[in-house]
């Protein structure tokens, strides 16, 4: 992005100069050595269209065993991301920022034990990524008051979450009843590598600053942000503090039921499901 705007539209009458952001430029120049009729502000308009786009695909493969007393299936399935964000300012655009990466896995087993009796196993694994990126990352975020910023935010960081999901079930018919039993596990690991944003300082411009600049763009001139902040310590050591963390849990569940058809017209489903989550660990 240029001042004068080389690729935006500029809004007539809305160019303005040292002057008159600062009636006092004449005795008092809010920057050292400033032309008091520099043009140093303008609006403009600009379309921005992001990108949301990706490639989906997925495989599945079924096999018969044993005279068909086994079936095994399994599938795959996996998502890439192509998503751009773009920024007033273009150097600052940035491609698939936590878009995330999917990928999924799962196989099934169906064993028949006789003609009343079937088991169903499966297990699957999903698996998604995704990158805080940032473009330019040795420019810090920058925040004024009085006209677009520079730089970008969260970033650099990365997920990455794994998820391993076991199912069991057992189903047995007997005369009028339909025994069903069954159980299932799920196993949670979410890994988040945040410390790299900690790492980088923002600085923020405001209006009529302690400084006594009446517009933001004149201590961003002089260097003189508000306040800077995002640089996180760690209390103990006054050590930089890590933000990487790695939580786990995992989800059980058991559960038996039986479908009674007492007459034609007339069936009683009665079942027992308990359920246990684990808290959180790192």
């Amino acid at each position: 992005t240029q001042y004068p705007a080389t690729s935006q539209t500029v809004v007539p009458g809305s160019v303005q100069t040292v002057q008159q952001l600062d009636p006092n430029c004449a005795t008092a120049a809010p920057v050292a050595g400033i032309p008091c009729n520099l043009a140093v502000l303008q609006s403009v308009t600009d379309s921005l269209a992001p990108k949301n786009d990706g490639l989906q695909w997925n495989v599945r493969v079924d096999r018969y065993l044993r005279d068909s007393k086994d079936r095994v299936n399994g599938s795959f399935f996996r998502k890439t991301p192509n998503v751009i964000s773009p920024n007033i300012r273009p150097a600052f655009d940035t491609t698939n920022a936590f878009a995330g990466i999917t990928n999924y896995g799962n196989l099934d087993w169906t064993h028949t034990f006789s003609p009343n009796m079937i088991n169903d196993a499966a297990f699957g694994v999903t698996r998604i990524s995704g990158l805080g990126v940032c473009q330019h990352c040795q420019v810090p975020p920058i925040g004024i008051a009085s006209m677009t910023g520079f730089g970008t935010g969260f970033a650099p960081a990365e997920f990455l979450q794994n998820d391993f999901h076991w199912r069991d079930v057992l189903s047995f018919n007997h005369g009028k009843h339909a025994w069903k039993a069954g159980l299932e596990i799920f196993r949670d690991q979410e890994n988040d590598l945040f410390s790299g944003p900690q790492l980088r300082v923002s600085y923020n411009f405001i209006q009529n600053s302690p400084t006594g600049a009446v517009n933001s763009l004149f201590d961003f001139a002089n260097d003189a942000p508000a306040n800077e902040s995002n640089i996180n310590f760690d209390l103990r050591n006054g050590g930089l503090a890590s933000q990487n963390v790695g939580y786990r849990s995992t989800t059980y569940g058991f559960f038996v039921q039986d479908d009674y058809k007492v007459k034609s017209n007339f069936s009683i489903n009665a079942g027992l499901r308990w359920d246990f989550s684990s808290n959180p660990y790192e």
